[in-house]
């Protein structure tokens, strides 16, 4: 299904399909895969011939390797091993604790991004109105002010960034930054991934945010 590597390339020596060899001193079939498009190596695999399970997988072209160091087939196992005697809650205890924990992170990074930078519900006229509402926080530092956040409502996807003012290099988790600014105190970042904003929209952007 699909096309990530999901079609032979003519084998791994380039003679045929799939070879047959031995791996851990079993059996084996190995095939090389061809990549998607999207992806510019093929892969390596090597599968046991009588279970079926892949037992090597490599990417030849960058070194890596996936792979069993030690396989016994047809051992017996005992019942208890599938026999779980610690505590157990329900799953619906587990989600609302974990939805409580998201909530409770909300809100810390809700409060602190509404003291240290201003509103979370803001909009910029670019052309048309752009919903920058902050949806997440997801890393920020109070003592200096920096932060990295998703933005946008309505299908707009956005992230700004926030650091203090430097002349170090950023590396920064998103990639394809769209622009940049600074201010008296902080060096700023802006992506929108879902509308190409003219240097007046930008210009709208630097306004609503560029504050303490």
């Amino acid at each position: 299904m699909g096309d990530d590597f999901t079609r032979p390339t003519g084998g791994v020596d380039g003679t045929g399909v799939v070879g047959a060899t031995t791996f851990l001193g079993r059996p084996a079939w190995s095939v090389e895969l061809a990549p998607p498009a999207r992806k510019p190596y093929p892969m390596q695999v090597v599968v046991d011939a009588e279970t079926g399970f892949v037992l090597q997988q490599r990417m030849d072209a960058v070194g890596a390797v996936d792979e069993w160091v030690e396989l016994e087939v047809g051992v017996p196992l005992s019942p208890s091993l599938f026999s779980w005697q610690g505590p157990v809650r329900p799953a619906t205890s587990a989600r609302d604790a974990a939805r409580a924990a998201q909530e409770a992170d909300r809100r810390r990074w809700a409060d602190w991004f509404g003291d240290a930078v201003g509103p979370l519900e803001r909009t910029a006229v670019v052309g048309v109105e752009l919903d920058l509402t902050v949806q997440w926080v997801h890393t920020f530092d109070p003592a200096t002010g920096a932060f990295e956040a998703s933005l946008g409502k309505d299908f707009t996807t956005a992230t700004l960034a926030r650091r203090p003012r430097s002349a170090e290099p950023w590396d920064l988790s998103g990639a394809g930054i769209h622009h940049r600014w600074s201010t008296a105190d902080h060096d700023w970042a802006f992506l929108c991934l879902d509308l190409e904003l003219t240097p007046e929209g930008f210009a709208a952007v630097e306004r609503l945010f560029s504050g303490p």
